[in-house]
């Protein structure tokens, strides 16, 4: 995208009264402790203007809260579980989407999934239960290779693209897999829904392939360290979330 088209959505953007911004956590709200912490104040601002912001991770929930005991971030929204279970600031639970059980199970057996050290489920708010659950949520299976863990999520969307999505976290050589009734761009839309927020005014910013619908469908953004595929699709990169919304509100008047 060219430097004018650019320029013209920020432009657009100077008039609108109220934003929403959609960051990632891992790797870009946090790449590392002096960053997060001037994340988190630049977000006060944006939040103090009535801008609406809010974080998408694939983390559970009880391993995202232990990193909130850590850098208490402020937000409205919390989108966890790759896009598998929306919540307001409270902790209340806005949407959960479940794996099909009957897909699970061919689940179990393709993938040889057991509970063990490589593989855990998450159903609802809890972040470690049994894959025999009734109520799962989200997949996450590691393997030793980045190489193995290609292969699989390619089997995966290739065999259940209708039920399910399997996103590869290449971080850790692992696979995540949730419905394929949601992702992170649809828990935006819901909570755009919520709000009254034109796609026009929505704001996003990732790194990874679980990312890709959310800078794809809306006003998306990277961070300097990620994956090319996600820099390929989006509008600019940034060495921080903090240069971002200095940008989104009319702080930083660099060529764009």
């Amino acid at each position: 995208m060219c430097a004018t088209t650019i320029a013209h959505i920020f432009l657009k953007k100077r008039y609108i009264m109220r934003k929403i911004l959609i960051s990632d956590y891992d790797n870009t709200f946090y790449i590392n402790d002096d960053d997060i912490k001037n994340n988190m104040k630049k977000v006060k601002k944006f939040r103090d203007k009535n801008n609406i912001f809010a974080i998408a991770t694939g983390r559970s929930y009880d391993d995202f809260n232990r990193k909130l005991k850590e850098y208490p971030i402020k937000f409205d929204y919390l989108i966890i579980n790759q896009g598998a279970t929306i919540l307001d600031s409270k902790g209340n639970i806005i949407e959960n989407y479940i794996i099909d059980n009957n897909i699970k199970n061919n689940l179990i057996e393709d993938l040889e999934l057991k509970d063990q050290d490589t593989m855990f489920a998450c159903s609802l708010l809890e972040s470690r239960v049994s894959i025999k659950n009734n109520k799962i949520t989200k997949v996450h299976k590691k393997y030793e290779t980045l190489d193995i863990a290609k292969k699989m999520n390619e089997m995966i969307n290739e065999r259940y693209s209708k039920y399910i999505i399997s996103y590869l976290i290449t971080s850790v050589n692992a696979i995540e897999i949730i419905s394929s009734k949601t992702n992170k761009a649809n828990a935006i839309n819901k909570i755009a829904k919520i709000e009254n927020i034109k796609k026009r005014d929505i704001f996003t910013i990732g790194d990874s392939y679980n990312d890709i619908e959310m800078i794809e469908n809306f006003n998306g953004f990277c961070v300097t360290n990620s994956e090319k595929e996600i820099k390929d699709i989006s509008i600019k990169e940034y060495n921080s979330v903090s240069e971002l919304i200095d940008e989104l509100l009319g702080e930083k008047n660099e060529q764009l």
